[in-house]
């Protein structure tokens, strides 16, 4: 965590922190029914959760996500996501989201995008860690509580 007080990156996090923050942040946006599936086997996934859409009738769509944590220095390649692709998809979910401290190869970027075009589920979404740093804007007080900013900063949402 923070020393002194001063912020830290996102990198400088435990790989325990850096799945507890991504728990913290699949509540904040109001993902139901989250499991930890860590430590041990975890068959492809470190958290399973759940989104649920209420569409204009009021009919209720529950989408089942598969949320996989990698705390790296390096780029995540497609050798890295295929594998946690395949456990997704055999378990029947409808997303697997891939989110890094570091970031994604330009093959793995390239790789999911034509699994995305192809394939009907389970969809891939990637979150480096710019983009788990802009989904945290929305949120200060994850960020103050993980020492990601000063804990001066105004409450958050969450």
């Amino acid at each position: 965590m923070a020393k002194r007080g001063l912020p830290v990156k996102l990198s400088d996090l435990s790989p325990t922190q850096f799945e507890n923050l991504l728990y913290d942040l699949m509540v904040a946006k109001h993902m139901v029914n989250i499991v930890w599936r860590t430590p041990g086997a975890d068959g492809g996934r470190d958290l399973e959760a759940q989104s649920v859409l209420v569409d204009t009738s009021g009919a209720q769509t529950v989408a089942k996500w598969y949320i996989e944590c990698k705390k790296y220095t390096g780029s995540v390649g497609w050798p890295t996501i295929y594998p946690k692709l395949s456990y997704a998809d055999a378990a029947g979910a409808d997303y697997l989201l891939l989110c890094t401290t570091s970031k994604f190869t330009p093959q793995a970027i390239n790789s999911c995008e034509q699994w995305n075009l192809v394939r009907r589920n389970p969809k891939i979404r990637l979150w480096a860690g710019h983009d788990i740093t802009a989904q945290l804007s929305q949120f200060p007080d994850l960020k103050a509580r993980y020492g990601l900013q000063s804990a001066q900063s105004t409450p958050g949402r969450s």
